[in-house]
């Protein structure tokens, strides 16, 4: 079964990736890479909430909660049935089917794997349950950074699922970055992360060389040290 976000129609006889990348590149606008710094005011703050299917022990924000926080702010036009606008909104709301198969991987390894990580990276984080799984399973969580395109689903989403799940005293084990990927790497110290973790990350091409940029300049030369990347074989009418 193909699969297909579901922002484009085409007329011109073109295929449907031309086009947007077409759009894209006339479009296009840089949104450099920033840190979110997350308030402690969202420690005590409470979310309504749903269990992951499959997951019993996992929580997320439910979305039509997400939605209604929205309103009146940047991405306050987004609904049920957005998946993607290219340079605007990259999917991040949404709990997509790769985070899911990227759970149930990290989850049929050996526990010792998910024990010994203690740096981790999620890019294109989204609701960050993958993270946050590897976070709870962690017998020595240190440094744990989250990355997503919009500041919005940082707050809304990706924050509230980890305060729903690992309940912090504090977010100093946390960092948060978001925006375009062309300057993240900079952000990131060199070679520090044990495990780098993105699902349905890859679904237009162009972007390939900065996502292994990333992965260059954060993955450690430890051993064991690896990309977990979950994705379709084929997402028609973007190019990925």
């Amino acid at each position: 079964m193909s699969f297909q976000f579901n922002f484009f129609t085409n007329d011109t006889g073109k295929k449907e990736s031309e086009v947007q990348n077409e759009a894209d590149e006339k479009n296009f606008k840089s949104i450099s890479c920033k840190e979110w710094k997350a308030s402690e005011k969202f420690l005590n703050k409470e979310f309504e909430s749903e269990n992951v299917e499959g997951f019993p022990g996992l929580l997320k924000r439910k979305y039509s909660s997400i939605l209604s926080e929205l309103k009146g702010k940047e991405l306050g036009e987004i609904t049920e049935s957005s998946d993607v606008i290219p340079r605007q909104y990259e999917g991040g709301l949404k709990t997509w089917e790769c985070s899911i198969d990227l759970l149930n991987f990290l989850s049929e390894q050996d526990d010792s794997k998910n024990q010994q990580v203690s740096n981790v990276l999620e890019v294109g984080c989204g609701s960050a349950l993958p993270g946050i799984f590897c976070y709870k399973m962690s017998s020595n969580p240190k440094f744990f950074v989250f990355q997503d395109f919009n500041q919005n689903v940082l707050e809304s989403v990706t924050l509230p699922n980890i305060l729903l799940n690992i309940k912090p005293t504090s977010l100093e084990n946390f960092k948060f970055f978001y925006g375009d990927w062309k300057n993240f790497p900079e952000k990131l110290p060199k070679y520090s992360f044990d495990l780098i973790l993105t699902s349905e990350t890859i679904y237009r091409s162009e972007s390939y060389g900065t996502l292994l940029n990333i992965f260059s300049r954060a993955l450690s030369y430890s051993i064991g040290a690896r990309v977990l990347l979950a994705a379709k074989d084929y997402y028609f009418g973007l190019g990925g």
